[in-house]
């Protein structure tokens, strides 16, 4: 930084890093990307097919990599027996998280949330 005379070049490896989590959780693969002293540049591939024919079991993995789950989600995880109407919310949440899975939305805002909070 020209005006404190910081070195900030720590934060390009949050970046990779952050980048290598989120392409392993996500079907969005990682076509290139170039980081910059203050922006960064990314080129991806979003994989809708693959997203979608995850299982339910996968997507709650993959997602709750990154969040923590809904109490109803760890229920029906953990075999408990749910009414009809409680598998329908389940299945509900589960069917959302898949579509965020692939979408491109959530993936920067899980990278740029990330980053922000390490940096501030």
């Amino acid at each position: 930084d020209r005006y404190t005379r910081e070195n900030y070049d720590h934060r390009r490896q949050w970046i990779v890093d952050r980048l290598k989590q989120l392409t392993d959780v996500f079907s969005i693969k990682l076509a290139g990307f170039s980081c910059m002293s203050n922006h960064y540049h990314i080129i991806v591939r979003i994989d809708r097919d693959q997203a979608l024919q995850r299982s339910d079991e996968e997507v709650v993995e993959r997602w709750c990599q990154l969040f923590n789950g809904e109490v109803i989600v760890y229920r029906l995880r953990s075999r408990e027996l749910l009414s009809k109407a409680e598998q329908v919310v389940a299945k509900t949440v589960i069917d959302e998280w898949r579509k965020r899975l692939f979408d491109l939305s959530w993936f920067m805002r899980c990278l740029n949330e990330h980053i922000a909070r390490l940096a501030n």
